[in-house]
């Protein structure tokens, strides 16, 4: 496994995503299980039947955008250069909420900070980048306060 994929994989596990998932698999497991009760008993029309049935879609469909949202993280992650600054803005919160909940100085602290400081900068790189095609220079307050973001020029009729 190479250092990217371990430190990707780091990083997914501390944004609590690999948690979620695992409480929202053991909720459809256990309404999966409630249902095949509830069909054996020949209470499939019943209102606990359909309350738990609508429970299991609901569970399904969150798991299913659960998982897509750490595909999209994972994704990013690998192609920095490849992703939409809006992509970037997400992966880089998301890490700086799981370096929030990291005890510093630890593995799993220093891998999801390399992941940070490499999403910062690729931020930052993307941030130039569009204020350059624009024609426009960031204030100097909001550089030192780290919120450069896009400019925006106004169209004339």
């Amino acid at each position: 496994m190479s250092d990217t994929t371990r430190s990707i994989k780091i990083t997914i596990e501390a944004t609590g995503a690999v948690q979620s998932a695992q409480k929202i698999r053991a909720n459809i497991e256990r309404l999966k299980k409630e249902l095949e009760n509830l069909t054996a008993a020949g209470k499939m029309n019943s209102n606990e039947y359909l309350k738990n049935k609508k429970a299991l879609d609901t569970q399904t469909a969150a798991l299913g955008k659960h998982e897509a949202k750490v595909k999209e993280v994972e994704r990013v992650l690998k192609n920095l250069s490849g992703a939409t600054y809006k992509e970037l803005l997400s992966v880089r919160k998301q890490l700086q909420v799981a370096l929030q909940n990291e005890t510093r100085g630890t593995e799993k602290y220093n891998d999801i900070l390399r992941q940070y400081k490499t999403v910062a900068k690729e931020t930052t790189k993307a941030a130039k980048e569009m204020n350059s095609a624009v024609g426009c220079q960031p204030k100097v307050w909001d550089v030192a306060r780290g919120a450069v973001d896009v400019c925006i020029i106004p169209v004339e009729n």
